[in-house]
């Protein structure tokens, strides 16, 4: 059977690089505004450090998922190859490191996505959002086609840490 590659979502992939690009500039003008406050007294300063910290963890939290997604699968019917966007790294993954896969929902406020999460072996966990990719609906069906064992569906939960807690990871 032939490979199914998945077709990465470079619109979304652009946006978010326009964000992390946006946030990182306001940072590097508020550490740069941060220098030019130091005179005018403490209570100044203090709230300059303030917006610089707020500044650098939108940048954190823009830069995040674009590390992690941005990334290319071609499921063959021995291995899943990974292609990283961003470094060109190519990764194979082989089927018998993969334990397997299951599918779940993710809520953002007032919408909903859908997830593939795949689970390897070492205890890794890969997830592929619905956003994404363009081809996100035949992925699953691309995993059975090829006789990856499916787990099921699982629901999204978190413990109280707000780390995401998976159901089939024993």
């Amino acid at each position: 059977m032939n490979p199914f590659k998945t077709r990465f979502n470079y619109l979304l992939f652009s946006f978010q690089l326009l964000l992390v690009f946006y946030f990182a500039c306001l940072t590097m003008l508020c550490f740069y505004a941060l220098f030019f406050q130091w005179e005018k007294g403490v209570s100044s300063f203090l709230g300059m450090i303030f917006v610089c910290s707020i500044m650098a963890a939108f940048t954190y939290v823009s830069l995040h998922p674009l590390l992690l997604r941005s990334k290319n699968y071609t499921i063959g019917d021995d291995d899943i190859k990974v292609k990283n966007i961003l470094t060109r790294q190519r990764t194979d993954i082989p089927k018998s490191e993969l334990k397997g896969f299951s599918t779940s929902k993710k809520s953002y406020r007032l919408f909903s996505f859908n997830l593939v999460l795949l689970y390897l072996r070492d205890g890794k966990k890969i997830e592929l959002m619905q956003f994404s990719y363009w081809n996100f609906k035949h992925i699953r069906e691309a995993f059975s086609d090829r006789d990856y064992l499916y787990l099921g569906d699982e629901p999204y939960a978190k413990d109280w840490r707000l780390r995401r807690v998976y159901l089939f990871d024993k």
